[in-house]
């Protein structure tokens, strides 16, 4: 579809002029981020005023009862080495933030999985005027403005 193009690049270092953008998702890409404080520099730079930054995460709970299944299985078994949510996740994703970015909430969200509510974080632009909350994209999600 020719209306829709996309590159891929490093976000700690945006190829874009400033507020070149409404909304910017990373779903589950800032924990993997060397510099997480300058990818989202760089997010809220690229962003116009007003603009969206949404992004998805993990928290601690995340597949909390799979590991321990596994662990009571062969506790030699490890499901991941690093816990990305201590890099960015659910629990620490507003502190993160909140240098780059002036109204941060987490808030719940209707899931489509009466035992799992989906929740999200929303944060705005320091310079744009309020505006709506976002809903996740994936169950654990920020959005930012």
């Amino acid at each position: 579809d020719s209306r829709f193009s996309f590159r891929t690049f490093n976000c700690e270092t945006i190829p874009y002029e400033d507020a070149s953008f409404d909304l910017v998702l990373a779903n589950h890409v800032l924990f993997y981020c060397e510099d997480i404080d300058t990818a989202s520099a760089e997010i809220a730079r690229v962003l116009k005023p007003g603009g969206v930054f949404l992004c998805s995460t993990y928290g601690k709970e995340h597949m909390k009862e799979i590991s321990q299944l596994v662990s009571s299985f062969d506790d030699r078994i490890v499901l991941s080495s690093t816990s990305l949510y201590d890099c960015f996740g659910k629990e620490n994703g507003t502190d993160i933030l909140a240098p780059h970015f002036s109204q941060i909430t987490w808030s719940p969200r209707r899931s489509s999985f009466p035992s799992r509510p989906l929740r999200s974080l929303t944060a705005r632009r320091t310079n744009s005027p309020t505006g709506i909350s976002w809903g996740p994209l994936w169950p654990w999600a920020w959005s930012a403005r």
